[in-house]
């Protein structure tokens, strides 16, 4: 069988990621449930992103090359940051060994759209872990080119 003439299946479901600690091995309580960076929603903001900065740079015809690239980068930092929490469509927390549900800064966070941004805003090792894993599942899934 040739497996340069398989397409691979598209993965629009949700899979689970135990964050953990930075050192990697320490489970933090919190499941996030993700899509891949491929999924529909996660480009739909992509390409929101994408149309925005299009239509900034144009509206400005005599821009430097030094603007656009800080528009640029300014933009590509939003886009990314969008694009990650676009691909949490949920989370659950576990119980710690008290039986004690966890908190963040004393406070219980409810899944909503805001509180993903919130989560990622107060700690970004959490929100490159959810990047790189749907990353990682959107590269693993992607179709290979037909020669």
């Amino acid at each position: 069988m040739d497996i340069s003439t398989m397409e691979a299946p598209k993965l629009e479901g949700t899979f689970s990621h135990d964050v953990t600690l930075r050192d990697g091995k320490t489970k933090t309580g919190l499941t996030l449930e993700l899509c891949s960076m491929g999924h529909e929603a996660v480009r739909a903001v992509a390409h929101r992103h994408d149309g925005k900065m299009l239509r900034q740079s144009a509206s400005k015809p005599d821009i430097t090359v030094d603007e656009l690239d800080q528009l640029s980068g300014e933009g590509w930092h939003a886009r990314a940051f969008d694009m990650t929490c676009a691909a949490v469509t949920g989370w659950t927390w576990s119980k710690d060994e008290k039986g004690e549900g966890f908190t963040i800064r004393g406070e219980v966070w409810e899944f909503s759209p805001a509180n993903v941004a919130r989560l990622f805003q107060a700690f970004p090792w959490i929100a490159a872990q959810a990047r790189e894993e749907a990353d990682r599942v959107a590269n693993f899934t992607k179709a290979s080119p037909k020669p």
